[in-house]
C-alpha cells in the first residue's frame, strides 16, 4: 500500500487516545485510533506520553490496520440488524471490535474477532425481547462485508463512575466540600449516595434473570459493566451492557469476569454458569456499602508514591482503571496493553 494515502489529523477529538503504564516499570506509552466514516481503522502508538505529542507526531504514527485483522465477516446464514444511517452522531455508542488489542494480541487475532462475533450474536438473542435494564441495541455497523461495530444506547457514566464521583460533582484535586457531604469520617460522600440500592438492583437482579431465562449467562457483572440512566424525575435505573462474556451456558468463555466479583474458588470461570452472575450480584450489593471515596485516596497516594510526577489529575486518572483491577486507563477506556 505504498501509494495509500493517511489522514492527517487536524484536532485530538478525531482520535481515540489511551494512556498506560507498564505494570512492572510504570513506563508510560500513549496509543491512538482514527477510523474514517466507513470505518477503516488506523492505529498510533509511542513511548511519549500524550502531552509530549503534537498532530503532526499523531499523523505520522498512523498505521492501517487491515479489515481482515479486526472485523469479523457476517457467517453464512445468520440474520444480523444492521443499524439505521442516520444516527444522529452523539446519541449513540459505537462499540468497536476489540479495536484496542491490535497489536499487543496480534498472535490472538482470530480469537479477538471470535470474541466480537460473539458478543454480537449475544446481543442479536438478547435484544429480540426489550429488557428496561439492558443497554439499547440498534444494530451494526457493516462496511466491505464485514461488521465493523455494534450501535448502542448511549449512556454517560457507568456505577463504577458514580462511585467515584463527589455528590456535589467535584474531584480528588478540589478544595473541601461542604460539611452536608461529607461522611463520618469527613470524606465527602460519592453520587453513589444519590441511587436508591435496593430498587437499583432489583433492577440489576431483573436483567439477569432475563438473560438466564433465555439459556444465556452475562458472566461478567460488575460496577463497570452498569451503566446508570438518569430520569427527568431524579430517578436512577441500571442498564447492562458488555456482553462480550455473555454466552449459552455450559459454553467455555473467552476470558474470566472481573476481580472482586468472580468467586476465586470456582473451579469452572472459563464455563458460562448462571452461578457467575449470582456471585457477582452479592458482591454488588457488599460493594456498595465500601467506602470507595476514601479508598480511592489510599489507592491514589500509593499510585503517586509509585510513580511520582506533578500532574495529580492524571494520577486520578490512572486510578479509575486500577480500582477495579482493570489496569491504567485514559479518557476513553482501559489499559490496552493486554498479556496474551
Amino acid at each position: 500500500m505504498a501509494n495509500e494515502k493517511f489522514p492527517t489529523i487536524t484536532d485530538h477529538n478525531q482520535l481515540e487516545i489511551w494512556d498506560a503504564i507498564a505494570s512492572k516499570t510504570g513506563a508510560r506509552s500513549t496509543k491512538w485510533f482514527y477510523f474514517t466514516a466507513d470505518d477503516e481503522a488506523y492505529v498510533g502508538e509511542s513511548n511519549k506520553e500524550r502531552a509530549n505529542l503534537s498532530l503532526a507526531d499523531f499523523s505520522a504514527g498512523l498505521e492501517r490496520v487491515p479489515d481482515d485483522i479486526i472485523y469479523p465477516t457476517i457467517p453464512a446464514g445468520t440474520h444480523i440488524t444492521i443499524a439505521p444511517e442516520n444516527m444522529v452522531d452523539g446519541a449513540v455508542f459505537i462499540k468497536r471490535m476489540a479495536f484496542n488489542r491490535v497489536k499487543s494480541c496480534s498472535s490472538k487475532i482470530g480469537l479477538l474477532k471470535e470474541e466480537g462475533l460473539s458478543e454480537v450474536l449475544a446481543i442479536e438473542k438478547v435484544s429480540q425481547m426489550s429488557h428496561p435494564y439492558i443497554v439499547q441495541y440498534h444494530g451494526c455497523r457493516v462496511h466491505r462485508g464485514r461488521i465493523t461495530g455494534m450501535v448502542l444506547e448511549r449512556l454517560r457514566y457507568s456505577l463504577n463512575d458514580y462511585a467515584h464521583h463527589q455528590e456535589d460533582g467535584g474531584s480528588d484535586s478540589d478544595d473541601d466540600s461542604d460539611d452536608d457531604s461529607d461522611n463520618d469520617d469527613g470524606v465527602p460522600r460519592t453520587k453513589l449516595h444519590q441511587i436508591d440500592k435496593e430498587a437499583f438492583l432489583a433492577g440489576v437482579e431483573s436483567a439477569i434473570k432475563f438473560l438466564h431465562s433465555i439459556g444465556l449467562a452475562h458472566n461478567d457483572i460488575s460496577p463497570a459493566n452498569i451503566m446508570v440512566r438518569e430520569a427527568d424525575d431524579g430517578s436512577y435505573t441500571p442498564a447492562l451492557v458488555d456482553f462480550g462474556s455473555c454466552m449459552p451456558f455450559g459454553m467455555h468463555l473467552y476470558g474470566r469476569g472481573t476481580p472482586g466479583f468472580m468467586d476465586k474458588e470456582d473451579e469452572d470461570l472459563l464455563i458460562s454458569r448462571a452461578r457467575h452472575d449470582e456471585f457477582a450480584l452479592q458482591r454488588l450489593s457488599e460493594w456498595w456499602h465500601k467506602d470507595h471515596r476514601k479508598e480511592r485516596l489510599r489507592l491514589l497516594d500509593e499510585l503517586s508514591a509509585k510513580w511520582p510526577k506533578a500532574n495529580q489529575k492524571q494520577q486520578v486518572t490512572d486510578l479509575e482503571g486500577v480500582e477495579n483491577g482493570e489496569g491504567v486507563k485514559g479518557a476513553e477506556g482501559p489499559n490496552p496493553e493486554l498479556e496474551c
